[in-house]
């Protein structure tokens, strides 16, 4: 089979024999508007071996399937046959056996698509305008306009993103990477952060300095060159040492994960983020890192969160 794809208005065509999936590079739309398609670049996914011609199909210059790029976006479709594209009436093309696949951002699962009653009339679903801005990134589960930047990662709940979004996410990833070396030693020498609340942080702080110190001064009395030298010839050395190494790590890998977060536009100013502290603010930053990922994690940095 061969699909063509109608990335905006309904769905593509297919043809039988070898299935050929395509996804189309679509530009951002309102919800209820009509987008116009933008031709995909090479984006050819295959499923099962796909039968190759001797020689490429040629660009049918007259019948049914002929190209026409000066159709209209409502009643054109993308033929691709044999790594071949070509804008194609939709009509046309379905009247010839293909099925239309729908690419467009203004998608949405059967019950919440436009429907007609047994008098024709259209019957409104006020939910779909929620559903299409969910997916596009442009309204809050309210149907309310996301404030700028603003992201909506609800493929957990039945939600997935248009191919607009997609693409952005793509061409932002690949444009601001926020992945380095550091930081990934950072976290691969924690398992897990421990939480602790904000009011006990500097308790703890306190504890981890006294243990320290109390360590120096039993390195110094021994006459060792290091603590782990200390530990080594004293159990309850080595249980301070790994106290304090623990809480050590942990602080480092928060500092790691408050840049990280804020790379990837979880965590800014006006969250009112204290840095070092493990607050509401660092915690709703990763609950998003882990919906966009799709952990469950309960919003603390636990091994898959922090593997992620």
């Amino acid at each position: 089979m061969m699909f063509t794809i109608r990335p905006f208005s309904r769905p593509l065509l297919l043809a039988p024999l070898a299935l050929t999936l395509l996804s189309a590079g679509c530009r951002t739309s309102s919800p209820g508007s009509t987008p116009q398609p933008t031709p995909p670049e090479d984006s050819t996914i295959s499923s099962g071996p796909i039968p190759q011609p001797s020689k490429p199909t040629a660009k049918p210059s007259s019948g049914p399937l002929a190209a026409n790029n000066e159709l209209p976006a409502d009643r054109r479709a993308l033929l691709v046959e044999n790594g071949k594209e070509r804008w194609v009436d939709a009509a046309a093309a379905e009247e010839q056996g293909y099925t239309l696949v729908d690419l467009s951002d203004d998608w949405t699962p059967f019950i919440f698509a436009e429907h007609s009653g047994p008098d024709g009339q259209p019957l409104h679903n006020r939910y779909r305008r929620v559903f299409v801005g969910l997916a596009n990134d442009q309204l809050d589960e309210d149907g309310q306009p996301l404030p700028p930047g603003a992201k909506n990662y609800l493929e957990l709940y039945g939600i997935p993103p248009s191919f607009s979004v997609l693409r952005a996410r793509f061409l932002q990833d690949e444009s601001h990477p926020c992945h380095d070396d550091n930081s990934q030693a950072a976290l691969e020498s924690i398992e897990t952060v421990a939480y602790l609340p904000p009011d006990r942080m500097r308790g703890e702080d306190l504890k981890v300095a006294r243990l320290r110190a109390e360590l120096e001064r039993a390195r110094r009395k021994a006459k060792v060159s290091s603590l782990e030298e200390l530990a080594a010839a004293d159990e309850g050395s080595a249980a301070k040492l790994k106290l304090v190494q623990k809480r050590e790590a942990d602080i480092l890998a928060v500092s790691t994960v408050e840049t990280r977060l804020a790379c990837e536009g979880f965590l800014d100013a006006k969250s009112g983020h204290k840095k070092g502290l493990f607050d509401d603010a660092l915690r709703n930053a990763i609950k998003r890192f882990q919906q966009k990922h799709m952990i469950y994690e309960s919003h603390f940095l636990r091994k898959g969160t922090v593997e992620t």
